[in-house]
């Protein structure tokens, strides 16, 4: 008797037409279903998934300059850190790791800042010209669009307006370098990875001491800053304003700037002019005193920008002062915005904090920002928010303070870089023991893909509303 193709390609026991039968398809289509009604599953499975096999290929021999295996704590936390894009790093990137381990770390970054589930559909929907069920409900929630239309435009708007802007940085960034290292091959290199580092918002270096040395160089320092700034705004931002500039073009037009917009922007502002203007202040005495005007200027509007979102630096963090440390946690804490590759609690989380705290002090039943209402569950949301931010912190704080030998203000400064998917470091991170570097690798996923998210994957499906007696509760 003649058998079929299917018995060569699976064992002996798991022939295809078992794969049919109506109990196993049954299987299959509830566990879709269970993915698409819970995509958080989907989306932070997948980030372990590439995380692990990031780190095997950083274990390997080939990954290191030396031949030498990383030991797999140190490739998984590179993986995490390069994934999660954070930045914070135990092995050298541009002396311990070789070519090929620097190239594993740029994908990781690139695959990471597009974010994994948004990459998946996009070529999904380019191979087949459509989105599965749970394809749809991951993208849904990644990117908080409804219909499927709208998906699939802003993943086309996504993946083409992330190449085209590193393509931008990295041609500007190849005039910068082909001139400091006079080796196109060199320049070649480092322009393409430090293009995708800033727009995705990694911060990862190949110089030991980051960008220190070009302090004073300005295209450089305008490049990396305006990348990691558009990476951070948010892909709803960059499309709404694209989409809102084309319209203008039309006789008539659609749509226009949407309030999220609006106070992403203004925040982002703010934060970069307010964390500007305190690290001058702070500094200006101390890792500022022996630069010039302009270089002042650039320095603080430079680590301004990267403290909120990326770990590139031109002043060493252990030379700061304390006002200066405490802001940079501050800007740490808040992030980047929604949809964005930064970590945080996000520009929008700070702006409705503010304006619900606002509305309260008033009086205001409703709260209301340039003339429109902001729904309730949206300001509940922002405050569910900030306190389990905080709350992973602390605990993570905690342990770190009882099993590494740092001093409070290190090691505190390493939990906000590390949940902010930052990057800035006092040093202290490649001294840490095992546990410490566990601590800081749960942190940096737990920032990248959002505490909320986490804690809405550990609840059940939303329960059905009960009325109860209502009781006051003395506050305050």
């Amino acid at each position: 008797m003649r058998r079929p193709f299917s018995y060569y390609l699976f064992p002996a026991k798991i022939h295809l037409r078992h794969l049919l039968e109506p109990t196993k398809l049954t299987i299959l289509t509830e566990f879709i279903r269970a993915v698409s009604k819970r995509p958080g599953v989907a989306i932070s499975g997948s980030f372990l998934v590439i995380i692990f096999i990031g780190a095997g290929f950083l274990s390997l021999p080939l990954a290191t300059a030396t031949g030498e295996r990383t030991p797999f704590i140190d490739a998984v936390f590179t993986a995490t850190s390069a994934t999660c894009v954070t930045g914070l790093i135990v092995r050298d990137t541009g002396q311990y790791f070789s070519t090929f381990g620097q190239i594993v770390i740029l994908v990781l970054i690139q695959v990471g800042g597009l974010g994994i589930m948004t990459l998946a559909a996009f070529f999904g929907a380019v191979v087949t010209g459509r989105l599965s069920v749970s394809q749809q409900a991951a993208v849904k929630e990644v990117l908080d669009v409804t219909s499927v239309e709208e998906v699939l435009r802003l993943l086309l708007f996504i993946v083409v307006f992330t190449l085209s802007m590193e393509a931008l940085g990295f041609f500007v960034l190849l005039v910068v370098w082909v001139g400091n290292t006079g080796s196109l091959g060199t320049a070649l290199y480092y322009s393409l990875f430090h293009s995708i580092s800033a727009y995705c918002n990694a911060g990862f270096c190949l110089f030991s001491d980051s960008l220190v040395g070009y302090r004073d160089n300005t295209v450089l320092n305008l490049t990396i800053t305006s990348l990691t700034i558009l990476g951070g705004l948010g892909f709803y931002v960059l499309a709404n304003l694209y989409y809102a500039f084309l319209s203008l073009f039309k006789e008539r037009h659609e749509g226009g700037i949407t309030l999220h917009t609006q106070l992403v922007l203004i925040t982002t502002v703010v934060l970069i002019v307010l964390g500007g203007v305190c690290f001058y202040l702070f500094e200006r005495n101390y890792s500022l005193a022996s630069l010039g005007p302009f270089e002042q200027v650039q320095t603080c509007y430079f680590q301004s920008v990267m403290a909120r979102t990326c770990g590139f630096h031109t002043v060493d963090a252990v030379n700061l002062a304390a006002p200066t440390i405490l802001m940079l946690m501050f800007l740490m804490f808040i992030g980047g915005s929604p949809g964005g590759t930064a970590g945080g609690i996000k520009t929008t989380a700070l702006a409705l904090l503010a304006v619900g705290t606002y509305g309260f002090l008033r009086g205001r039943d409703e709260i209301a920002v340039f003339g429109r209402t902001i729904p309730r569950v949206a300001i509940r949301r922002a405050f569910a928010i900030l306190i389990c931010s905080f709350t992973a912190i602390l605990i993570s704080s905690i342990i770190l303070l009882s099993v590494e030998e740092g001093g409070f203000k290190q090691i505190l400064f390493e939990a906000f870089s590390a949940f902010g998917t930052v990057g800035l470091s006092t040093g202290i991170t490649p001294q840490m023991g095992p546990v410490g570097k566990i601590v800081v690798t749960v942190l940096m996923f737990v920032g990248r893909l959002g505490p909320l998210t986490l804690a809405l994957l550990l609840v059940k499906a939303r329960a059905p509303r009960i009325s109860y007696p209502e009781e006051k509760v003395a506050v305050g």
